[in-house]
């Protein structure tokens, strides 16, 4: 199976590969199906080393499909996927392999060609968190607190964001919460990127206070597309008066900020700022 994946090239062509494994699925018991991704050691993850783009995306699939039957799945889906905290730490042992990739890395194609196949893989393995069972706090937490780590790594790819947002933003289940999670993503990753000549205090509040501004702005923007859609316009009418009420603090935030003396520390953190605009980017179209 993964000699004919190779031969599929997934990179390139994953929809297709998807579809093939769904097709082999159906007509292949799930007891033979689970055997690719077992190992020895008990620990229900493949080993990173011998991880390839044609391994992740059969677990992946395999993963998701199993989830999709019900009970029966299940009981299979205990033998190749752990608990979720256990699972956290193999994805952050991954993504803090990635390499910090200099100028002349840049043009050496042959080190692109395996960055991208990596990264193709750390696709894979952050989809695979769509079939954890993250009912139980513990390990629910642990998985937030991992994810959160991994936005904030500079070695974390571009690529990879807007996964890990997605699936952060999924398993927050209070909106009170999601709002402090962002916020504070948001602020650490741009805290090592700004030098401000006043009070640090202060700006990291500008900066606190805008980040939380711009998530209620996203949540009343959704709540009023909910409340236009059922016909709630009452709703709809209170909801256009807090956008309103957000977008003017919005505006009077960055007049505050545009005022302030702000010089960028230009010591290798381009990877950062790219961070923080990708994760902004992110949060405002999840």
């Amino acid at each position: 199976i993964l000699e004919f994946l190779h031969r599929l090239d997934v990179e390139n062509s994953s929809d297709v590969a998807v579809s093939v494994l769904h097709s082999l699925f159906s007509m292949t018991p799930l007891s033979e199906l689970v055997g690719i991704c077992k190992n020895d050691d008990g620990r229900k993850l493949i080993p990173v080393e011998t991880l390839t783009p044609e391994i992740a995306l059969y677990w992946c699939t395999l993963c998701e499909y199993l989830k999709s039957k019900g009970d029966e799945g299940e009981e299979f889906l205990e033998q190749i996927l752990p608990e979720p905290a256990v699972y956290a730490e193999y994805l952050l042992s991954y993504i803090q392999g990635f390499p910090v990739v200099n100028e002349e890395q840049k043009g050496d194609f042959t080190f692109i060609g395996d960055l991208m196949k990596r990264e193709f893989i750390g696709q894979q393995l952050i989809l695979i968190m769509k079939s954890l069972d993250t009912s139980e706090e513990g390990g629910r937490k642990r998985l937030l607190a991992i994810l959160q780590e991994t936005l904030i790594l500079p070695t974390t790819p571009i690529s990879l964001v807007s996964l890990i947002v997605e699936r952060l933003l999924h398993i927050i289940r209070d909106d009170n919460e999601r709002i402090q999670i962002v916020t504070e993503i948001i602020s650490e990753i741009r805290a090592p990127i700004v030098n401000v000549v006043v009070d640090p205090s202060d700006t990291r509040k500008k900066e606190l206070k805008m980040a939380e501004i711009k998530v209620k702005l996203i949540e009343a923007k959704e709540a009023l597309e909910n409340c236009i859609a059922v016909q709630d316009f009452d709703q709809a009418s209170k909801l256009k008066e807090e956008i309103k009420i957000l977008e003017d603090a919005k505006i009077n935030l960055l007049k505050e900020t545009e005022q302030l003396e702000i010089k960028e520390v230009h010591t290798g953190k381009g990877t950062m700022r790219k961070h923080y605009r990708s994760v902004l980017f992110c949060v405002t179209n999840c």
